[in-house]
């Protein structure tokens, strides 16, 4: 396999019987070689931003120690972005849902419309009154 040129930002080698890589550039983000015959990887670059690698016989890296670690801090960043936006967030939310929920139900039941178009001629204020709500 030839050398890849070092200014290589992508590399895109799918569906091939390819089944090894060279040396990668330190300039690579994006590396699509899924649908080969590859049992292994080079050394991966710190740039890489995306990796495609589904249908290959890829067992070195998939069982690797650093690809679980890699999906444990991105599992932790995720919850703490979670958290971060629901503390963010909550006084809007809670402003919302009075405003937007509750406050137009309690205005209508309480409003003073209301228990005049429910008293009538005959009824019992008391009795209204206690059925208001």
């Amino acid at each position: 396999m030839p050398t890849l040129p070092q200014n290589l930002q992508e590399l895109y080698c799918s569906n091939n019987q390819l089944t090894y890589l060279p040396s990668l550039p330190q300039n690579l983000t994006k590396l699509y070689c899924y649908h080969n015959q590859l049992n292994s990887f080079p050394t991966l670059p710190q740039n890489l931003q995306e990796l495609y690698c589904y249908d290959n016989p890829i067992y070195e890296i998939v069982n690797s120690n650093r690809l679980f670690q890699i999906k444990q801090n991105i599992q932790l960043l995720n919850n703490f972005r979670h958290l971060y936006y629901c503390l963010q967030f909550k006084k809007q939310l809670r402003k919302w849902l009075w405003e937007k929920v509750r406050e137009p139900n309690i205005m209508k039941i309480y409003n003073p419309i209301y228990l005049i178009e429910n008293l009538g001629e005959d009824d019992d204020l008391d009795t209204v009154l206690n059925n208001w709500n």
